[in-house]
């Protein structure tokens, strides 16, 4: 059994388990549905309307409630037409200006938290700050990772019980606690509600991968059908991942890397007890496409997700060459040393897997993944035989 063959087997079952997966109705999430609720109008005087709502649209970019009354058949709200929405569940959304660069944009933010201090998320991921501290007589304040703890003590300054406590901990449900705690120690009549965290939503992002790969090269007629490995070389990619929700998506791009091979091995000539010693010599470069579909672990908003994927893959030679040298140690060898030059090119196919850690950095990610390549099927220009390939990758991607 050949190295890698193991793992090849591995990533032939997960492919088959991973598109199960992807098909079934959970893949492409839950579409939303009418609820008992409300919706605040923006024109004068600001009417409180009540009725069924949908608020499946009103976490994106360009927000949209859905409002019907018995009475009424649906309408749809949008920004503009909005101060606040909220169904039965508890979910509200409330429309604030923000500040974005040099000026302040509206938009419509999910209430975490509602009383005198209010906590809202942003749920497009698309404002300078995934949390905003809203208080009386101020605009909403962004709360972004580094630089929350100082907002924090400036805006609970008037509660010192919280704001001497400096073990702020940037996390929905913790963030939740503080404002919560803030209003029952400077507003202890005030009515308050805590609404259900947020839930962040994936998007399309773009990648751009570096990283080290090793080549193992897989000769019809090497002894044992053992491998050539390669020397480490650096690999790049370009990649995308599509999602189809906050736990399934479509992972495709381009990678490229370099290969070069020096290995060396003897066997007894059949039928005597002569040796023949081989020496393979090879380099090149291959670009691969993948398309695999990637299942990632925890919601979008957790510091750290595990993923896996798995799928299939182009590849593609480029410059290849292979040097092979025959020779015989005893002189008594009744056989002539050989050495020819060959060409590896064309096309191949085969199977991708991947595994790998997902990390904040900003607004984006960072991600640290061991891929894993079989390739079948390269041609080896004016010979009968094909050439398989294996290949582990070790790459870091950056996710805008």
């Amino acid at each position: 059994m050949s190295l890698l063959s193991a793992p090849g087997n591995v990533i032939r079952a997960a492919v088959g388990a991973a598109l199960f997966l992807g098909l079934t109705p959970l893949a492409w999430g839950q579409k939303g549905a009418f609820r008992a609720g409300y919706v605040v109008l923006a024109a004068t005087p600001a009417d409180t309307l009540r009725g069924e709502v949908d608020l499946y649209r009103a976490g994106r970019v360009q927000p949209q409630v859905l409002f019907r009354t018995a009475q009424q058949a649906p309408r749809t709200y949008g920004l503009d037409e909005l101060l606040a929405a909220g169904d039965a569940t508890g979910l509200q959304y409330r429309r604030c200006q923000v500040p974005k660069g040099e000026a302040n944009v509206p938009a419509m933010l999910q209430v975490l938290v509602a009383g005198p201090a209010s906590l809202y998320s942003d749920p497009t991921g698309q404002l300078p700050a995934p949390f905003y501290l809203d208080k009386p007589g101020r605009q909403p304040m962004p709360l972004k990772r580094e630089q929350f703890m100082q907002v924090l003590e400036t805006a609970f300054a008037d509660c010192p019980s919280l704001s001497g406590s400096r073990r702020y901990v940037y996390a929905a449900s913790e963030l939740r606690q503080y404002v919560a705690y803030y209003n029952r120690c400077v507003y202890p009549q005030a009515t308050m509600q805590n609404q259900p965290v947020s839930r962040s939503k994936d998007r399309v992002r773009l990648g751009v991968q570096a990283g080290l790969a090793r080549v193992f090269f897989y000769r019809p007629y090497r002894a044992g059908g053992k491998a050539l490995p390669g020397t480490l070389t650096p690999t790049f990619g370009l990649l995308a991942t599509l999602p189809l929700n906050n736990h399934f998506a479509v992972f495709t791009g381009f990678t490229y890397n370099g290969y070069r091979s020096d290995n060396s091995f003897s066997e007894l000539i059949p039928g005597s007890s002569y040796l023949r010693t081989y020496r393979y010599q090879t380099k090149g470069s291959v670009v691969r496409w993948p398309l695999a579909l990637r299942i990632t672990a925890r919601r979008p908003e957790a510091l750290w997700r595990p993923y896996f994927q798995a799928g299939i893959q182009m590849s593609y030679l480029l410059a290849s060459e292979l040097k092979t040298q025959i020779s015989h140690p005893d002189p008594n060898t009744p056989q002539d040393d050989v050495s020819t030059a060959e060409s590896i090119d064309g096309l191949g196919r085969g199977l991708h897997g991947e595994a790998g850690l997902l990390l904040p950095c900003g607004k984006a990610r960072l991600g640290i993944g061991l891929r894993g390549e079989s390739t079948n099927g390269f041609p080896v220009r004016g010979r009968l035989f094909l050439t398989d390939f294996r290949q582990l990758t070790l790459g870091l991607t950056y996710y805008h």
